[in-house]
């Protein structure tokens, strides 16, 4: 599913920065991503602790924060932003984020604004994602699972 929704999305100098996933989890892109890509560093950010040391070098980092957190430590140019948050009406998927709901989402666009890298998020479409994020690059995809359905990349590159 995530060679299919991000081949083309992902930026060309992608090795040439600081990767960042502040949603990470048993699914994190960073998997796949360093079969093909070496950036410059790796910043996982694992919000259930699952060992993915397996496919960290000892250069590369993992934490259990807060992404808002991991925004702050990490807001720089050359980073790179992968962000899969908990999708709208699905939180309770997710344990300890997103307990507020829309607040939590509207809180995490407010926040996107502020990165000065560059950034992927990816979703579940939704009306007030479109509006929200409506000065940004939009890509579709439509998967074959019930969990990947109607998926938007947005983008700010």
């Amino acid at each position: 599913m995530y060679k299919n929704l991000f081949e083309g999305s992902i930026p060309s100098d992608l090795n040439d920065r600081i990767y960042i996933e502040p949603f990470g989890g048993s699914f994190g892109l960073c998997k796949i991503l360093l079969k093909s890509y070496s950036p410059k560093q790796v910043i996982y950010n694992d919000i259930k602790m699952y060992d993915i040391t397996e496919i960290l070098s000892p250069a590369n980092i993992s934490h259990n924060l807060d992404y808002s957190k991991i925004f702050e430590k990490y807001n720089t140019e050359d980073s790179f932003f992968y962000l899969d948050p908990p999708y709208i009406d699905k939180e309770h998927y997710y344990e300890n984020t997103f307990t507020n709901g829309m607040e939590d989402h509207y809180k995490l666009f407010k926040e996107i604004q502020k990165l000065k890298g560059k950034w992927m998020l990816s979703y579940h479409d939704h009306p007030i994602l479109r509006e929200w994020y409506n000065e940004y690059n939009f890509d579709n995809y439509k998967g074959t699972s019930m969990y990947h359905q109607k998926e938007i990349i947005i983008k700010n590159y």
